[in-house]
């Protein structure tokens, strides 16, 4: 648990292993707030009294707080400074991948994870619109951990996220954030959970020494893969020369380019692929969805396959150390069965495929892979 330069935030997991979300205390006093941490952002935000699903989610409230400024730009130095009483926040907005926009103004105050990481001067966005949500989930804000960097070019000035404040103040033992998160038990989509851990290593958690890769990017968390597979069956597109993924906590799936998704799910029993039905979750999604039969993975299921069609687990080989996700993990949202209007499907229940297509440049490695594995990002 916290010690001295760790801080632990527990995690609870939300809507079947769609989010991760942990409690994080804004302002003075302290105003508890549900976010998600998402390694595929840099920048972040919180709901403001404005918006958003005020009946079943809270909000910050910038006034309740004696320490919260707005954000603005010092005329002579171009650095980030807290605006003076009257003087309006620097305007924000931002499109996810999933489609979902947000649109507010920036400020800086305390926030707060666990009992031992305080960051006085932290950046986030108050969100006053929003586009694409849902009031379904009880996610509340984001907090971005990608390499603060990556916002120069839009919000000039910097920006302070807790990953790099607290390791350039000194108050986290190690540059880590390790992720462990818990997924929910499939036929009921209850429990599960984890954490989050600044500052160290989970050693707890993990069965074997890490195998780390280096960052191919400075503004994601890059990295490159060795090889893909479905059992023994080679998923890789040969057309593709780099390899290139990221590690995103922010998105719920895996994706790939529409080359490789497509051989993926082909190797699936019953498998079936639709057509403009929009994008899905994650960085820059496409549409034509892939679905798969709801129970793929369960014992019962898998036992009526003739052994031809049994489904074998995906692999992806990083470092040279390969890494598996189960015929279990193939299934999104397990128990919502996927309208799939006048397609023809094996089944009556089919729901969205694990894997599925993007259209940016790279591959996201997503929770259904990181639910999985403990995975530790390294900004040192």
């Amino acid at each position: 648990d916290d010690s001295w330069g760790v801080s632990v935030a527990r995690a609870q997991n939300d809507h079947q292993d769609n989010e991760w979300l942990v409690t994080a205390s804004y302002g003075t006093p302290a105003q508890q707030m549900q976010v998600v941490l998402d390694s595929g952002s840099a920048d972040g935000y919180v709901y403001s009294p404005a918006c958003c699903y005020a009946s079943n989610h809270s909000a910050f409230d910038p006034a309740r707080s004696s320490s919260f400024n707005n954000r603005t730009l010092d005329g002579k130095t171009g650095r980030q400074v807290r605006a003076p009483a009257g003087t309006p926040g620097t305007e924000w907005n931002v499109t996810y991948g999933s489609g979902r926009g947000i649109q507010g103004y920036l400020g800086l105050d305390t926030v707060s994870f666990g009992s031992n990481l305080r960051i006085e001067n932290m950046t986030f966005a108050l969100a006053t619109g929003a586009t694409g949500g849902s009031s379904s989930g009880k996610m509340e804000g984001l907090i971005g951990f990608a390499p603060s960097r990556s916002l120069d070019p839009y919000y000039p000035g910097g920006w302070n996220d807790p990953l790099e404040e607290g390791v350039r103040e000194g108050k986290l033992t190690k540059p880590y954030l390790t992720a462990t998160l818990v997924e929910a038990e499939r036929r009921t989509g209850l429990g599960g959970g984890g954490r989050y851990t600044f500052g160290s290593l989970d050693s707890a958690a993990a069965r074997t020494e890490p195998t780390w890769l280096n960052a191919t990017s400075s503004n994601y968390w890059g990295i490159s893969y060795d090889s893909i597979r479905i059992g023994s069956t080679d998923v890789d597109d040969p057309a593709d020369k780099y390899h290139r993924m990221i590690v995103d906590t922010g998105t719920a799936l895996v994706l790939f380019s529409e080359t490789i998704t497509d051989k993926i799910n082909a190797q699936i029993a019953n498998s079936v692929k639709l057509q403009d039905e929009g994008g899905e979750e994650g960085a820059g999604s496409t549409s034509n969805p892939w679905l798969v039969p709801c129970r793929t993975g369960l014992p019962e299921y898998e036992a009526r396959l003739s052994a031809d069609k049994r489904n074998k687990p995906f692999s992806i080989t990083l470092g040279g150390q390969e890494f598996t996700v189960p015929v279990s993990r193939f299934v999104f949202w397990p128990l919502e069965p996927r309208p799939t209007m006048n397609a023809t499907v094996p089944f009556e229940d089919m729901c969205l495929s694990a894997f599925q297509p993007t259209s940016a440049p790279f591959a996201v490695l997503g929770d259904v892979f990181i639910r999985g594995h403990v995975v530790t990002f390294d900004t040192g």
